[in-house]
This record gives C-alpha cells, sequence and structure tokens, in this order.
C-alpha cells in the first residue's frame, strides 16, 4: 500500500512538474455569452475613466501640504466690576505652539507657604480626635498639601489637619482655610469677563508645496475675513455655540485648515484652505469639560506668600492638513494600465458563466479542455504515417471530466480543409441553438 501511494504521489509530481498549460483560444459564437463579456468590458472602462481617472484624478501626483501658523488677537474686555482688561491680561501665556488661550473667566487666591488648615468636607478625613488623623502622609490626588496627625476639634464634626499652602492665614495661629477654586462652579467666580465675543483673530498660514516649487500665505496682500480674520463669536457661532455657555469654564475650539489644490486648474493663485470648526472638548461630560490651568504670581521678594490664579477660558488650537495636485505622465500611465489589468476580470467572470452555468457547458469544457500527450502523440504520427507536412495533431477530451480519449484529429491543411482564413486553418463544432465553437491554430 505504502509504496502504491508512494508511486501514485511521485507520478502526481511528475505530472504536475512537467506538464505546461497554454492558452488555447475558443471563440464562442453566441449571443448571451458574448453579450456578458462585453457588458463587463463596459463597466471595467467606465470604472477606469469615470472614476478613477477622472473623479479619483489617479492622474495626479501629490505633496501633503508643509505649513507653520501665526496668531495675534486684539480687544478689550470688562468683567462685572468693569475693571477693563485687554489681550496683555488675558492672552496668557503670550505664546504657544500653533495655539492661542484667552482668558475668559479667572479666580485669584492668596497663599501662605507652611500654613495650616483643616481638610473641611474632603472625604476619608473627618475626625473626632487626634488619633483619627494619619501624620505625614501626603492627600491623594489634590495639591492640599501633607497631614499633621491632628484634629481641627475634639468630637464629632472635625477634620484632619494638613500643612501646606492655605488661604486667608491669620499670622497669629497661622491657621487658614483650603484654597477654593470654586471646584465644579466656575460660574460662582464673579470674574467672568465680557467682550472677549468681539475680539478680532488674526490668523497667517505660510505654507509650501516644495515639490512643485510652491511658497505662499494666507496673509500676502490684506486682511481677508474669513480667510485670515474672524470675531470669536463667528467661529463659535459656526460650531453651535454661545460665549455665555462658554465663557465660565473655557472650551477647546479646533480650527482646521484644510487644502485641495489642483495647480493645473489657475496655477497656485487659487489655492487656498477651506476653515472648519469644532469643539473638542465634551460638553455633555460632567467631569473635566472646558479648559482651565494654574498661573503663580508671587508677591515681591517674599517667597512665603504667593497668589494663585486659575483660569478659564477658550484654547484655540491651529492645524493645516490637505495636498496639492499637478498632473503627472509617469501617473497616467500607472493608472492606465493598472485599470487595463482589470480588462481580465471581464474573460474571468464570462469564462466562470460558461464552464459553470451555462446551458451548453459541457460543449464548452469538451472544447475548452485538451490534452497534448507527446509520447502519445509520437506514437500515434508513427502509426498513421504523415499524410501531409502542414498536418498537426491534437488529442480532444470525450467529455469535461473523463479520461483523454485515444483519437486525435488531424488538422489537414488549408486544401484539404477547405475552411481557411489568411493561412490559419480553423476548426468549428456546432451545438444547437445557433451556438457555434471556433477553435484556431
Amino acid at each position: 500500500m505504502c509504496i502504491r501511494d508512494r508511486a501514485e504521489t511521485m507520478e502526481t509530481l511528475k505530472q504536475g512538474l512537467f506538464t505546461y498549460p497554454s492558452v488555447r483560444y475558443l471563440q464562442v459564437e453566441a449571443k448571451c455569452p458574448a453579450l456578458l463579456f462585453r457588458t463587463l468590458q463596459l463597466v471595467v472602462v467606465v470604472y477606469i475613466v469615470v472614476y478613477s481617472i477622472v473623479l479619483q484624478k489617479a492622474y495626479q501626483e501629490y505633496q501633503p501640504v508643509v505649513a507653520e501658523t501665526f496668531s495675534k488677537v486684539k480687544g478689550s474686555a470688562v468683567n462685572s466690576n468693569q475693571s477693563v482688561y485687554d489681550t496683555i491680561d488675558l492672552v496668557v501665556p503670550p505664546l504657544l505652539e500653533n495655539s492661542i488661550f484667552i482668558t475668559t473667566n479667572f479666580v485669584r487666591v492668596n497663599e501662605t507657604k507652611d500654613s495650616l488648615c483643616p481638610l473641611v468636607n474632603v472625604s476619608g478625613y473627618s475626625c473626632a480626635g487626634p488619633g483619627d488623623c494619619p501624620t505625614n502622609e501626603m492627600v491623594y490626588a489634590t495639591n492640599d498639601g501633607y497631614t499633621t496627625g491632628n484634629c481641627s476639634k475634639a468630637g464629632a464634626g472635625g477634620w484632619c489637619i494638613v500643612r501646606g499652602w492655605c488661604a486667608n492665614v491669620d499670622p497669629s495661629t497661622n491657621m487658614g482655610t483650603l484654597p477654593d477654586f470654586l471646584g465644579d462652579t466656575p460660574e460662582l467666580s464673579g470674574d467672568v469677563v465680557d467682550g472677549v465675543q468681539d475680539w478680532s483673530l488674526f490668523v497667517r498660514i505660510n505654507y509650501a508645496f516644495p515639490k512643485f516649487g510652491v511658497t505662499l500665505s494666507t496673509a500676502s496682500t490684506q486682511l481677508d475675513p474669513g480667510l485670515n480674520q474672524w470675531n470669536l463669536y463667528q467661529i463659535l457661532d459656526q460650531i453651535g455655540i454661545t460665549y455665555q455657555e462658554v465663557a465660565a469654564a473655557g472650551a477647546v475650539i479646533l480650527m482646521n485648515a484644510k487644502f485641495d489644490c489642483d495647480l493645473n486648474v489657475g496655477g497656485s493663485k487659487h489655492c487656498l484652505p477651506v476653515w472648519e470648526f469644532s469643539r473638542l472638548d465634551n460638553p455633555g461630560q460632567s467631569f473635566s469639560s472646558g479648559f482651565n490651568y494654574y498661573e503663580r504670581q508671587l508677591n515681591g521678594d517674599d517667597a512665603s506668600q504667593r497668589t494663585v490664579v486659575k483660569r478659564f477660558g477658550l484654547k484655540l488650537e491651529f492645524e493645516v492638513s490637505g495636498q496639492a495636485g499637478k498632473f503627472s505622465f509617469v501617473n497616467l500611465l500607472i493608472a492606465t494600465g493598472s485599470g487595463v489589468a482589470f480588462l481580465s476580470i471581464a474573460s474571468l467572470a464570462t469564462d466562470f458563466v460558461l464552464s459553470t452555468l451555462w446551458a451548453k457547458k459541457e460543449h464548452y469544457l469538451r472544447l475548452r479542455d485538451h490534452v497534448l500527450d507527446e509520447e502519445r502523440l509520437e506514437a500515434d504520427l508513427e502509426a498513421l504515417g504523415r499524410r501531409s507536412s502542414n498536418s498537426f495533431y491534437f488529442s480532444r477530451d470525450s467529455g469535461p471530466t473523463d479520461r483523454v480519449s485515444d483519437a486525435y484529429v488531424a488538422m489537414q491543411d488549408s486544401e484539404a480543409q477547405g475552411h481557411t482564413s489568411g493561412g490559419r486553418s480553423q476548426w468549428r463544432e456546432s451545438v444547437g441553438d445557433g451556438a457555434r465553437f471556433v477553435f484556431r491554430t
């Protein structure tokens, strides 16, 4: 059994290694297969020309934009006490990379170093005596300081005392209160400034496409509203929010300049960005929405005193994206060649239909699939003799899955057959219903 299996395996390997599958052209003269084939070809051609080349512009050579941004704001505002602020007061820090921050609300707290204060309303730090409080332990996830091990009072209702930067400190006792930056209710500060919504924002983009030798700017000649200049309320309107909704807690706004330039049409003078605006922070969140940060201000040379300003405001992020394209003959050839390769799909699909779904599939497969056995051909030629120097022999399957027959059909020269066309003999077989197969040698 093993020897026979081994022999069969070797025979299979031999047939696979020493068999050459050549292309055999079979012309099927039938309307339905021809219509299917031409329809598939038309679909592929439409895809190549309309979608790939025209709509997708596959003939273009592209380069991403290289850009940097510069921005500034101008204007004045007032708070509830009618104190006047300008951009020097509210644009802090004055310089950020690809962004700008505008203060719309702030809270100031004066603090004293190494002062003492109770952890009022801080979960886990209520106490009834000194034994209930930890010693020299950092209060987790806060800026409150380190515990001292003491309780603010004996009995119920006491709070553990910490040492750190406390506010409202009484110099005689060194006791104060925890700094209050309003937590989740910044709208209660009373320092929301009004008028920032009318400030003017200027954004200049210097951009280039080095591959095409193009260098441009959005502010090459003058102020152009909607291109390099806006009022802040106009930006908020496009997002669908109002200044009153974001002034207290702040917001993060993305300003995205998108380039999609076709340098073949109008050259570089029409290569300008389209601005899109969106809000990045999630206003629906109950925790950590808006935008804020802390700023420390020292009080002269006294290192034991400081003023902490918690600033809420609008952070505008600038992003530049996109590309420019220019005609490239090489890209056109690549796109066309890739598309032409898809034409083979029409032949494959049609052949699949003919060999599996067509009513005359058995005739089609019998004529399509032939095996030319070199040894058997030589033996038959020797037995039959050469009747003509122009004869050509091929073996034909008796069916799509049957064993190759021993019958060889001689394709005689043009005089013997009488079916010639340009010196190429033809053999035809009719399968009824108007379908004919033409095998060209």
